[in-house]
């Protein structure tokens, strides 16, 4: 590698920084299967750059549309037991999983 030249030393750290990016973007969309294209980028720059400096470079993160699916329920989101009330707790699990015979 040391004999390499350097443009093709550069060459190499770009197509590297490329792979990276669709990897991320690859990521992004499993996660976010509804998001679009503009949304995917502003949540690449969250990786790339950290969310605070993304927030000040391209303007807040705009939170998921609630109606869109997620791939996985038991992964969602959703407020614990201790910070919710019970009953809305106990109605959201009740229906994912089976009440114990």
């Amino acid at each position: 590698m040391r004999q390499t030249p350097v443009w093709r030393r550069l060459e190499i750290v770009a197509e590297m920084n490329e792979a990276v990016r669709l990897l991320i973007l690859s990521g992004l969309r499993q996660r976010h299967p509804r998001a679009a294209s503009e949304e995917l980028r502003r949540r690449m720059a969250d990786i790339l750059l950290g969310s605070k400096l993304a927030a000040r470079a391209y303007g807040p993160l705009r939170p998921e549309r609630e109606s869109a699916p997620r791939l996985c329920p038991s992964r969602s989101l959703s407020p614990s037991p201790s910070h919710a009330s019970s009953s809305v707790w106990e109605s959201r699990t009740s229906s994912a999983a089976p009440s114990p015979a």
